[in-house]
């Protein structure tokens, strides 16, 4: 039997990805939680640290919840003018979604750890905040003194927003690529700053509403690209997270950081980095600088990884591609595509877990 296992994991490099927010919605990783012990002691774990219950605020449906629903249904301005008079539910204040998010991609990852412990992947990354539980998973960080900066960071910038009005836009393409001349031309003519270059067709952009909801009119009257707001609470990755990462920054002298023993690709840089020193430089980077995801998969194609496995929830409806594996598509070469694997629930996991054990694992 050894043999034909060789064949199958010959020349196959792996790469993990840990998901960011965007995409989080009541009932996440329910089913993750109720069945598998490892997913429900890291929830356990992280409640320790934040001193409330992330379940109570994953899995049940309050009336506020029930009100958001109803708002994905109507229009845009009405539902702009309902959030305004309703206070905004938990799960998308990004002072609770941050902490949920690190918590459920580390219960994902230790659920397939235990699931497949023959996995061995070369490289590691993280989409905007996913970068946390990519830091956790490389050793760079204990998961508790993880969960004490996310918690902190997440408190920075819900600070740094709650008294502006600002936000994030994406600016998409159906149909081949956006010039990124042409992003930049719009940032500077509103104002704002490119946070995510998720693809060369998919951007994200941030700073004040006023002026992204300019921007999204302009962009809509043109009709070649199509404008689409973001689910977060703030203008991330922009000038104007700059108070929290000055925060931060000085948070996290108090942290220890070790060297991890995967190398991570850096958010803004799209380096391999594992020293302490240079990880926690982009962890005070991040907060106002462009995500250049394409950039890091770019790198994922160039050093050979034709496996990626993302850990995180990755869409806003269950069963749906995630983001993150359309932008992947979208820069590795047509003719070289990786295989995508996914763990967000327990579906997708026994999905997961049978393609591992075929390829010999």
């Amino acid at each position: 039997m050894g043999k034909p296992v060789e064949h199958l994991m010959r020349g196959l490099k792996i790469g993990l990805i840990f998901t960011g927010q965007g995409f989080q919605r009541i009932g996440m990783y329910r089913d993750l939680y109720d069945e598998y012990r490892e997913f429900k002691e890291t929830f356990k774990e992280a409640n320790g640290v934040l001193n409330y219950k992330l379940q109570d605020i994953c899995f049940k449906q309050t009336f506020m919840t029930r009100i958001e629903t109803k708002l994905e249904h109507i229009s845009e301005k009405a539902g702009s003018f309902f959030e305004e008079i309703i206070k905004v539910p938990k799960i998308h204040q990004t002072i609770f979604t941050q902490p949920i998010i690190c918590a459920g991609d580390i219960g994902c990852f230790r659920v397939l750890m235990k699931e497949v412990p023959g996995v061995n992947y070369h490289v590691i990354a993280g989409h905007s905040l996913g970068e946390y539980p990519a830091f956790i998973a490389a050793g760079a960080l204990t998961f508790q003194d993880g969960m004490k900066v996310v918690k902190k960071r997440g408190e920075y910038m819900h600070d740094a927003s709650k008294n502006i009005d600002s936000g994030l836009l994406a600016i998409v393409s159906k149909q081949g690529r956006i010039p990124r001349s042409y992003i930049e031309r719009l940032c500077r003519k509103y104002y704002v700053n490119l946070a995510l270059h998720n693809s060369d067709s998919a951007y994200i952009v941030g700073g004040l509403n006023l002026n992204l909801r300019k921007m999204a009119e302009e962009v809509r009257r043109k009709k070649r690209f199509t404008p689409l707001p973001v689910q977060v609470s703030g203008a991330f990755h922009t000038y104007l997270m700059q108070p929290a990462a000055e925060r931060l920054k000085k948070a996290l002298e108090s942290i220890p950081f070790k060297p991890t023993h995967t190398p991570i690709l850096a958010n803004t840089t799209s380096d391999a980095i594992s020293d302490p020193k240079h990880i926690k430089t982009e962890a005070y980077r991040q907060l106002t600088q462009t995500v250049i995801w394409r950039d890091i998969l770019w790198k994922m194609y160039e050093s050979g990884i034709n496996l990626i496995i993302e850990l995180g929830l990755g869409s806003t409806q269950r069963g749906n591609k995630s983001a993150l594996s359309k932008y992947t598509m979208q820069t590795y070469p047509a003719d070289q595509l990786p295989e995508i694997l996914t763990i967000e629930d327990k579906p997708s996991l026994d999905k997961t877990k049978k393609r591992l054990k075929g390829l010999g694992f």
